[in-house]
């Protein structure tokens, strides 16, 4: 039994929110505390979740032969959403750090040598996250980007499903990315 579709369509619809909210660029949500948690739990769980749709995806792939003529479209399908993993994945780890940071390392916790070389470790992880998260144009392009890439990645499933010609996009995308 194929259980692909029933993981995929929420990491979908959590990381579909997510790059929405990043786009909405007003002052008065981008320096609100809550609004920073909702965006990093949508891309976090999104991300999260995703792995369960990789991971029942290949077990999917492997119940087509090579010679099939929908394993080439599996195949780009598969590529697509490894790369939107990986755009989101890379959204959800500068999140974690920044969060980790505001929870673990608050409030001069700092007093042991100990945790003084944690925090000397932890440092440039945490700069570099602050610089990529505070910059949003870097941050407004990669959820563009990875909104491009589930978009891609969906409609290239649904062509899978449904044939190429399910929808105007669906035929658009999987024409142009296989022929």
């Amino acid at each position: 039994m194929n259980v692909h579709p029933i993981f995929v369509h929420f990491p979908i619809a959590l990381l579909t929110v997510y790059a929405a909210l990043e786009l909405i660029r007003s002052k008065k949500l981008l320096t609100s505390e809550t609004f920073f948690y909702v965006k990093a739990a949508f891309v976090i769980i999104g991300t999260l979740t995703t792995s369960l749709a990789l991971q029942t995806g290949e077990s999917a792939q492997h119940t087509y032969e090579r010679s099939s003529p929908v394993y080439a479209l599996i195949h780009t399908h598969s590529a697509w959403a490894n790369i939107t993993s990986i755009a989101f994945g890379i959204i959800a780890v500068i999140y974690g750090i920044i969060i980790l940071e505001k929870i673990l390392f608050a409030e001069n916790v700092f007093a042991h040598d100990f945790l003084m070389k944690i925090k000397n470790f932890w440092n440039p992880f945490s700069r570099i996250a602050h610089m990529l998260y505070e910059n949003s144009i870097i941050m407004i392009a990669l959820a563009l980007f990875g909104l491009a890439a589930v978009t891609i990645t969906g409609s290239l499933g649904g062509a899978i499903v449904y044939g190429p010609d399910a929808d105007p996009i669906v035929n658009a995308i999987y024409t142009f990315f296989m022929n």
